[in-house]
């Protein structure tokens, strides 16, 4: 076997390899079809190399078909080329295209008219590689992935092609088979295209995936802030910024199961704004809301900071003493109405008169619930308001 031999028949093994192994990757991709196009022109490359050889070893015979089959298979291959570039410049081929690769196939069925006929292919096929070279330049300008890749290897082809026909033409310097080289670089470097075109797809997926995972969790966390920010509402008074009774029994609940692990009391006070009433039918509401804002600060500062104090309803503040028992309840109760009483403020029309508080204590029991233990609380509540107001009163 000669030299020019050796090499077309290692060409079509690299034809028939890089066949296989493009079937195999858009078979497992259908969505991408660069590699059936490749599947496509090495199956042309192949023909056209298969039938040059039986060319070559029949010496003549059978010589219109192998003709036919030969531009049969280039016609293949420039199809396949023009489609392969249109895709990688992600651009469908128009009607241009099609006219010409339907030129293309014509031109190789009127190669069997003979000779005269067979120059047509060549000619139909140079206009389709020249359509292809002109989408994979603009391609390549656009800095599409892949694509410089593909147009420096599509022009290597050209360039052998061009070789050849001047070899062809009596330039005997050239050496041959200089298109079967190019052939297989061209597609080494589709492969190579389509590999990186993946590959920026796949960082760009990559990208998208983690944009999207923080926006999830930015948008997660602001939903978790706002439905913190709800249940707080829930639970707080507009008015004053205490807990509201929502959110006082929730404590309250959470120190009775603390009180039952750790056999330490705690107590709750009751506390009613005296004479409330009178405040807003002389001053108006806007003074009474002032009012109650001005006592819930003088509360919660008179107790501690484990204490705490809720807007239990109209003039009534609620306060839950942990780790407290009744006689150290009934003092905190008696510094809660010192500092209600030292409470200060003028109305728009005269002063107010001094503000003073009534508290009920009950300690809290085991034996006994919540319910009961806040029922006690108010009843020494009424109690203190029946003995003369602005004083305490324990169960």
């Amino acid at each position: 076997m000669d030299f020019e031999s050796l090499i077309e028949a290692f060409a079509a093994g690299i034809y028939v390899l890089l066949g296989f192994v493009h079937f195999d990757l858009w078979w497992r991709d259908r969505s991408d079809r660069g590699p059936l196009w490749i599947v496509v022109a090495a199956a042309g490359a192949l023909i056209v190399n298969l039938t040059w050889m039986a060319h070559r070893t029949l010496a003549g015979a059978h010589e219109r078909e192998l003709l036919v089959l030969n531009h049969g298979g280039v016609a293949i291959t420039t199809v396949a080329l023009y489609e392969l570039a249109a895709g990688l410049a992600r651009k469908p081929v128009g009607r241009l295209g099609r006219a010409l690769q339907l030129a293309v196939f014509a031109a190789a069925l009127l190669a069997a008219f003979g000779p005269s006929w067979a120059v047509l292919t060549p000619v139909a096929a140079g206009l389709l590689l020249i359509g292809a070279g002109a989408r994979a330049l603009r391609s390549a300008t656009t800095r599409a992935p892949g694509a410089l890749t593909f147009m420096h290897c599509y022009m290597f082809l050209i360039a052998s092609l061009a070789l050849d026909a001047a070899r062809e033409a009596g330039l005997e310097v050239i050496p041959p088979d200089l298109p079967v080289i190019g052939f297989i670089v061209l597609f080494l470097g589709a492969t190579t295209a389509i590999a990186d075109r993946r590959q920026r797809e796949y960082e760009e997926l990559v990208r998208l995936r983690h944009d999207l995972e923080e926006l999830v969790d930015e948008r997660t966390a602001e939903l978790s802030a706002a439905n913190r920010q709800l249940e707080e509402m829930a639970r707080s008074d507009w008015l004053t910024g205490l807990p509201n009774r929502r959110g006082f029994l929730a404590a309250v609940e959470a120190e009775e199961r603390r009180s039952r692990r750790s056999g330490r009391p705690f107590s709750v006070a009751l506390g009613d704004l005296d004479h409330f009433k009178r405040v807003n039918d002389e001053h108006g509401h806007a003074t009474g809301d002032a009012v109650l804002q001005a006592v819930a600060t003088a509360v919660r500062g008179a107790l501690r900071e484990q204490d705490l104090v809720a807007r239990w309803g109209g003039e009534e503040l609620i306060m839950l003493l942990p780790e407290t028992g009744l006689a150290g309840a009934v003092a905190a109760a008696g510094a809660v109405r010192e500092a209600v009483s030292a409470v200060q403020l003028a109305a728009a029309d005269k002063r107010l008169a001094p503000l003073t508080i009534s508290v009920g204590v009950a300690e809290h029991r085991p034996d006994r619930s919540l319910e009961a233990t806040i029922a006690a609380a108010d009843r020494a509540l009424y109690r203190a308001k029946a003995e003369g107001r602005d004083r305490v009163a324990a169960d």
